[in-house]
């Protein structure tokens, strides 16, 4: 296939989007079990810093560190290299990364306790808090070896053109954590940490199932310590400024979680229910294009022949033209959504108000959010990995300020703050609706990181206006707002609460189709084609 023409790019996209798209079903399937089978409280916050602490982990040694140094460096290797020397480089690698990965898990569970204390300093108000996140994390954490090791195999199937079993593999963790949700928990002294054995179970079957894939290429890898190999050395060297980016989030995610275990209780549940509605437009149209883009643009940049340059700001406007609506559309649904979806058992009619908050927020950032994944490739194809890392510290300092900024706001200005003479802690803990805030943060911190790396490869010459750039941006956004003027009126003659399960799904596939035709119906109007995207831009 032509590396070259958007439309194989495009085709490329759609298909790894289809597919995620199945995997993030049976992700919300696995969050209506977590929700129903647990509510929010005390023991899904738990469970949610600790999947989150190994999930997060995993960006330092897999992930995007791992695929922008190591899928330019085995196209190259491919390209001049005899198939036994490929495989040797892919062995080695394997060893290496299994070996510093296991001893961090190690590490990591044998200071699971201080860890615990770390990341959530507002569980020391109960000690049985802090022991139970600190046995969740023993048992999530060997999930952080099986997941880096299954990247790696992801890295090497798409650098074959092989997105199938990396695009499925998040599916096989979401049916082992409905499992556990499910079927295991009723049969614990601990319900909670059933879901914690089905993360380890999900990692070691994604581990299986994406290193089958890569024997089916004809591949016989048995990992090696390689840690003399200058392949894997320039690798890891390549690496370094993506991993330094990452620890910066990391070191956002411990203020970040600090923060939400200060809040009210089922604060960190409520952030993360909304941020998995948030993770399916951003899989299927940010993560979707951007594994697409970086092994393409890798060979586009050494061509040098500006087809790179093309098909970037192609990207873009294909990223305008889906983020905008789907951003409105979660703003604007977001309450149906979370009642839909979760509101039943144990999760309430408060937590799902709590819940639809948070993701009215963050998905003001949406865009945003995709674009980075839009604009990361091209960074990376250029061999450029040290000027994101100074971007996302910027736009993480923006966070972290703007979340203290905005939760000291909140406490000091509540109604009878004047008169509370309580810790400022317990005056956290005890406002609910506080979480909502730490959303805003983030999603304008992500929007400041889009611009800068937007800036960024505008100032090198990489990404230039295209002269219809700015007529298209007002279409979509005007089609926006015709959506809106739709769906807010119908949205209020909806009450989601009182509606049965069936008549919530009815309600809302209603609201989701006629905010979709009026969308659509509106930027056609207005002159926008599908037939510009399916070209390459001139």
């Amino acid at each position: 296939m032509n590396d070259t023409g958007s439309t194989g790019l495009l085709a490329r996209a759609a298909s790894f989007s289809g597919l995620t798209l199945v995997s993030r079903l049976t992700g919300v399937l696995r969050d209506v079990a977590i929700a129903t089978a647990f509510g929010a409280g005390a023991g899904s916050d738990a469970f949610v810093l600790a999947f989150r602490i190994p999930n997060s982990l995993r960006r330092l040694f897999a992930d995007g560190a791992l695929s922008a140094a190591f899928i330019p460096a085995l196209v190259r290797e491919r390209d001049h290299a005899d198939p036994l020397r490929v495989e040797r480089f892919i062995a080695r690698m394997a060893g290496t990364l299994a070996m510093w990965v296991t001893l961090v898990a190690a590490l990591a569970m044998l200071l699971a306790t201080p860890l615990a204390v770390l990341f959530a300093p507002g569980a020391t108000r109960d000690p049985g808090q802090v022991a139970l996140l600190a046995q969740l994390l023993r048992i999530t954490f060997p999930f952080l070896p099986c997941i880096s090791l299954a990247a790696l195999a992801g890295a090497v199937l798409m650098s074959h053109g092989r997105y199938a079993r990396w695009a499925l593999a998040p599916a096989l963790l979401n049916l082992c954590m409905v499992a556990g949700a499910w079927g295991l928990a009723p049969h614990l002294g601990v319900p909670i940490t059933a879901l914690a054995w089905g993360v380890l179970a999900g990692g070691l079957l994604q581990l299986a199932w994406l290193w089958a894939g890569v024997r089916r290429l004809g591949m016989r890898v048995c990992p090696a310590w390689g840690a003399r190999d200058p392949r894997v050395r320039a690798v890891a060297k390549a690496m370094l400024p993506t991993v330094a980016g990452a620890s910066v989030a990391q070191l956002n995610l411990v203020f970040a979680s600090g923060l939400a275990s200060l809040l009210h209780a089922g604060s960190q549940t409520w952030l993360y229910q909304a941020d998995r509605f948030l993770e399916l437009p951003l899989a299927l149209l940010g993560a979707s294009m951007g594994i697409v883009l970086l092994p393409a643009l890798s060979r586009q940049f050494a061509r040098d022949d500006g087809t790179a340059a093309r098909t970037l700001a192609w990207a873009l406007r294909g990223t305008a033209l889906t983020t905008l609506p789907a951003a409105t559309g979660l703003i604007l649904l977001s309450g149906p959504l979370m009642a839909t979806f979760f509101q039943y058992g144990r999760y309430t009619a408060f937590d799902a108000a709590m819940s639809a908050r948070a993701l009215a927020l963050m998905s003001l950032g949406l865009p945003a959010l995709v674009a980075i994944k839009t604009l990361l490739p091209a960074y990376y194809a250029r061999g450029d990995l040290a000027s994101p890392v100074r971007m996302a510290a910027v736009s993480l300092l923006c966070n972290a300020g703007g979340c203290v900024l905005l939760l000291a706001a909140a406490v000091t200005f509540a109604p009878g703050a004047s008169a509370d003479a309580r810790p400022w802690d317990v005056r956290l803990a005890a406002l609910p609706g506080l979480h909502a805030y730490l959303a805003l943060a983030s999603a304008v911190a992500n929007s400041c990181n889009a611009v800068l790396l937007w800036r960024g490869l505008r100032r090198a010459g990489v990404l230039a206006a295209q002269p219809h750039d700015g007529r298209e941006l007002a279409r979509v956004a005007l089609s926006c707002a015709v959506m809106a003027a739709v769906l807010l009126p119908l949205r209020a003659c909806v009450d989601f609460a009182a509606l049965a399960v069936f008549g919530r799904v009815g309600a809302l596939l209603v609201l989701v189709a006629v905010g979709g035709l009026a969308f659509v119906a509106t930027w056609h109007l207005l002159g926008g084609r599908l037939s510009r995207l399916r070209s390459p831009p001139g």
